[in-house]
């Protein structure tokens, strides 16, 4: 909204584009829930992606629960 390039969005349209945002993230947790109905905060907590730091290196999260596996590396593209 506040870009004067051809990327911007107008002002009159931003609330309806926030609108949109919410609907499409309550609709997609909707969809989350019902293809799997019996995960946990917990479970879900356990799937992450490593990402390279910037050093090249794998970030890893030591207060993750998968704290105790391995990172996987992350082949480049």
């Amino acid at each position: 909204m506040f870009s004067g390039t051809f990327a911007g969005i107008a002002p009159l349209s931003v609330p309806s584009f926030i609108a949109a945002q919410v609907i499409g993230g309550v609709l997609a947790a909707g969809v989350i829930k019902a293809l799997y109905p019996g995960a946990t905060s917990a479970d879900a907590a356990g799937i992450i992606v490593p990402h390279r730091s910037q050093r090249g290196r794998v970030a890893h999260d030591r207060a993750s629960p998968s704290a105790d596996r391995p990172p996987v590396p992350v082949q480049p593209h």
